[in-house]
């Protein structure tokens, strides 16, 4: 007794897969579990179609009513179209199902490793331009008390400045370019711990 696959004697007779589990399914392919018994299975196949003068002729016959009469032979039913197969036959539908399948499958396994690459690329993105919770709240602290201290200064900075002017513009003048100096300083300091979170992330 000789076991093979059944992907293997489906290339050794020049079948594909789907003509395979149809011989199993009517006999003609002998299994032991999952595994092709060569020899009985050739014999089966000699015994239903090959050696045999009188079923091949029959089986001969068959096929030329199918080709002959289409709507016959999609009438007489899928055990007609299983028992007509011989040792070297390969159905045109199966294979062409089998083409559709195989396309599929590969089309799939494309579009799927495309997605799981985007979605790498998606989480590397956003992994770069996040930064701990801790370090946020740290920032925001340190803004807050540079806004504050700014403040704080500010009555003492320009109330010297504008009380001697009587002048309206003039004292606005005054209040608007003492205002842009304390941005321009909390602007530094966003700077400068903008360049201390990221110097911590590079760490």
């Amino acid at each position: 007794m000789t076991l093979i696959t059944q992907a293997e004697f489906a290339r050794r007779m020049g079948w594909n897969r789907s003509s395979v589990n149809r011989g199993a399914k009517t006999g003609r392919i002998v299994l032991v579990g999952k595994l092709v018994d060569l020899e009985a299975s050739e014999a089966q196949l000699r015994a239903t179609g090959g050696e045999r003068p009188d079923v091949a002729e029959r089986f001969a016959s068959e096929r030329a009513a199918s080709a002959a009469s289409p709507a016959s032979a999609s009438a007489s039913g899928s055990s007609s179209a299983s028992s007509s197969l011989g040792a070297g036959d390969t159905p045109s539908k199966p294979e062409a199902e089998d083409r559709v399948g195989n396309s599929y499958q590969a089309a799939r396994a494309v579009k799927e490793k495309y997605g799981a690459l985007k979605a790498k690329a998606d989480y590397e993105q956003q992994i770069a331009h996040l930064i701990p919770r801790e370090d946020v709240d740290a920032a925001l602290r340190f803004l807050g008390a540079a806004l504050r201290s700014a403040m704080d200064v500010f009555p003492d900075q320009t109330a010297p400045v504008v009380a001697p002017v009587t002048d309206l513009n003039e004292i606005h003048s005054l209040l608007s370019e003492a205002c842009r100096n304390v941005l321009a300083n909390i602007d530094d300091a966003i700077a400068r711990q903008q360049a201390a979170l990221t110097a911590g992330g590079g760490a």
